[in-house]
């Protein structure tokens, strides 16, 4: 029996894996350096990796063959072009080692859908997801690596160099980002159009993840259990998924009427709709940060438009939801006029700051972490986010907006390499200023931007 060691996975393969490859035991070997899958060439086999590692190459026009992704042993390759309707790898997959494959061939699988009157299109739909989501956090692994050799590279190369090597950076990371973005948006197209065939309610759970995302967070998750207990007799683990969607009455009544079955997949079509999402989130928000490093030092060439401060402030909490579950944010939004600028700028501006808070208040391990929120409009518009931490030394405060200043004191992180550079870049590109303010127990960031057409 064929198994796979696949701990960074939700999904159970297993019985993918049981049903198509145990008994078809077609395999090969290549040795390292030899190419599995080659960019825009036929594929009509799906590749199960046993052992070994592969990577995975796109090409750009300018610096040649980038690093995308690995697939390492349990993992699947193929996968897109295997189920896309261009039939053709849209990358190269060279072994990085010596490597044994399992395949199995599109007529295989279409033949025993034949017999077995199923639609296997819609059987490999977790696959799909789970590869894409593996891939993912291999693509934020490696952009980890990259942020970490350029924080590194500022500190040693002449200030006047760092907007030339970051938009050399972020271009190659910018090709990544796409690609997962753009098939993150195909696979969600995919996944709906499949339901919509299936069921109505599989649906609209579905998209209620995909739209929402994750909401719940970890103390609402436990509360909720607790009363859906006196409610419902589903087992404890069924309990904290059906919380974790932060249901509607109506959902707690549509919940008390099916069958633990019924609500199993209610909730595991709900959670493939929210992986999705903070995929997509996250790509998005990660081609943002890139935008933000390529300009750096580069005169603004982004589209302006029509925005409202408030509403990227909630964008950027929304990314930074998971760090925010054990901190209370307080949110005191006032009347604002719109304002001309890049929306995707000031969501990194508020993330940088907000991100900067919850790093001081974590690593001090303050009792009772409150972050506050608050927009105000007095000629110009005022943002303030302050935090109950340990504060800022006056040493160190007018250093942290230097791109090369990093440093700890008493375990507190006050330096974000680039972070903070950005941020005042950005403020002051739309001739706006930041005043910072600090002592123990207290530290505000104030945003001054002022109304006009933010091109000056």
């Amino acid at each position: 029996m064929i198994t796979m060691d696949r701990t960074d996975q939700n999904i159970n393969v297993q019985i993918i894996i049981d049903k198509y490859f145990e008994d078809n035991p077609k395999t090969l070997v290549i040795k390292s350096g030899e190419v599995l899958l080659d960019r825009d060439k036929p594929n009509d086999k799906l590749y199960l990796v046993l052992d070994g590692e592969l990577v995975g190459y796109s090409l750009d026009t300018h610096q040649g063959e980038l690093e995308m992704f690995h697939v390492s042993k349990g993992m699947f390759a193929g996968v897109y072009s295997f189920f896309s309707e261009s039939y053709s790898s849209s990358v190269k997959l060279v072994a990085k080692t010596d490597s044994r494959i399992a395949y199995i061939t599109r007529d295989e699988i279409e033949e025993y859908a034949r017999k077995e009157k199923e639609d296997y299109s819609r059987e490999f739909i977790p696959i799909i997801v789970n590869e894409l989501k593996l891939r993912h956090h291999a693509f934020v692994k490696i952009s980890a690596e990259k942020e970490a050799t350029l924080q590194q590279l500022v500190k040693t190369e002449k200030l006047a160099s760092l907007g030339q090597m970051a938009a050399s950076i972020a271009h190659e990371l910018n090709n990544t980002i796409s690609i997962l973005h753009h098939n993150s948006q195909w696979l969600a197209r995919e996944i709906s159009s499949h339901l919509k065939l299936e069921n109505e309610l599989y649906t609209y759970f579905f998209n209620r993840g995909l739209n929402e995302g994750r909401r719940s967070s970890t103390k609402f998750i436990r509360n909720k259990q607790k009363e859906l207990r006196n409610k419902f007799y589903y087992p404890d683990k069924l309990l904290k998924k059906i919380a974790a969607i932060y249901p509607t009455k109506e959902e707690e009544q549509l919940f008390g009427k099916v069958g633990e079955i019924t609500a199993e997949k209610y909730t595991y079509y709900w959670e493939l709709g929210a992986t999705l999402h903070d995929m997509l989130v996250a790509s998005d928000h990660s081609r943002h940060v890139v935008s933000s490093v390529r300009k750096l030092g580069s005169p603004r060439n982004d589209k302006l438009e029509s925005i409202h401060i408030n509403e990227t402030l909630e964008e950027a909490l929304l990314l930074l939801s998971s760090k925010l579950q054990e901190i209370q944010v307080d949110t005191s939004f006032g009347v604002l006029h719109s304002f001309i600028g890049g929306k995707g700028e000031l969501i990194q501006v508020w993330v940088n700051i907000i991100k900067n808070a919850v790093d001081s208040l974590k690593m001090s391990s303050i009792k009772n972490p409150v972050i506050r929120i608050q927009t105000t409009y007095r000629k110009n518009i005022f943002v303030t986010i302050e935090d109950n931490g340990p504060g800022i030394p006056p040493e160190l405060r007018e250093k942290i907006f230097r791109p090369n200043f990093s440093t700890k004191v008493s375990g507190l992180d006050f330096g974000l390499g680039l972070g903070l550079t950005i941020v005042q870049r950005i403020i002051e590109s739309y001739s706006g200023h930041i005043e910072v303010e600090s002592e123990p127990g207290k530290t505000k960031f104030t945003v001054v931007l002022p109304i006009g057409d933010g091109d000056e």
